[in-house]
C-alpha cells in the first residue's frame, strides 16, 4: 500500500503503510541521479575555472573555492544515510520541546539511497486557509517556528538549512514539524557566543 506524495530532481516521496500498520513515508533517490549531478558539477568546476582566469568576472571571489564547496554539499546530500543521521541528530535536539515533532528514522528500511522516515500527517506551513479551517492558530505556529530556529542557532548549533514550507507542517494538534533533513549545517560554538 503506498502513494506518492511528493517529487524533486532528487528524489520521490511515497507514502507507505508497513505490515505493523505503522506509515511511514519512503524518500526514494531517483536512478542515476549521482551521474547527472557529478556531470552537472563538473561543468561548475570548469565555469568556475574560466572565471577566475578573467578579474574583472571573479572580482577577487574564489569561485574555483566556492565550486568545490558546492561540490561537497551536494554529494553528501545525495547519501541519505547522512539525511538519516541528521534527521536523528535534529529529533534528540528536540525531545523535550513539546512543540516540535520531528520524524523518527526506521534504520533498517534506510539505505544510501533509500530513506523510511516516521509519517506525519500535517499541513504546509503556507496554507493559511487550511490551517484556519483546522482551527490551527497561525501566529502560534509562526512564534513556535522562530523560537525553535533560535534554539538551533543559539542553544544547538546545529539547524536546518532548508526551512521553506514544504518543509515544515503544522499538526493538528498545534506543533510544528520538521521534514527533510538533507540540507542541515552549524554554527561554531564561538559564533554562538
Amino acid at each position: 500500500d503506498q502513494l506518492e506524495i511528493g517529487s524533486a530532481s532528487l528524489a520521490q516521496v511515497h507514502k507507505a503503510r508497513l505490515i505493523d500498520g505503522k506509515n511511514v513515508i519512503f524518500k526514494v533517490q531517483r536512478p542515476d541521479i549521482e551521474k547527472f549531478f557529478r556531470l552537472d558539477l563538473d561543468v561548475m568546476n570548469q565555469v568556475a575555472r574560466l572565471v577566475q582566469k578573467n578579474k574583472s568576472l571573479s572580482q577577487g571571489k574564489d569561485w574555483i573555492g566556492i565550486a568545490k564547496e558546492c561540490k561537497r554539499v551536494l554529494i553528501r546530500e545525495l547519501d541519505f544515510r547522512i539525511e538519516a543521521q541528521y534527521a536523528a541528530r535534529f529529533k534528540q535536539q528536540f525531545l523535550d520541546d513539546l512543540e516540535i515533532l520531528i520524524p523518527s528514522v526506521f534504520w533498517d528500511l534506510s539505505s544510501s539511497k533509500v530513506l523510511c522516515l516516521e509519517y506525519m500527517p500535517g499541513i504546509k506551513i503556507n496554507d493559511i486557509k487550511t490551517l484556519e479551517s483546522n482551527g490551527i492558530d497561525t501566529s502560534s505556529i509562526a512564534k513556535i517556528g522562530a523560537t525553535s530556529y533560535l534554539k538551533q542557532l543559539v542553544n544547538y548549533g546545529f539547524f536546518h538549512a532548508d526551512p521553506h514550507p514544504g518543509n515544515l507542517l503544522a499538526l493538528s494538534d498545534g506543533r510544528l514539524c520538521y521534514l527533510d533533513f538533507g540540507m542541515m549545517s552549524e554554527v561554531t560554538r564561538e559564533s554562538r557566543t
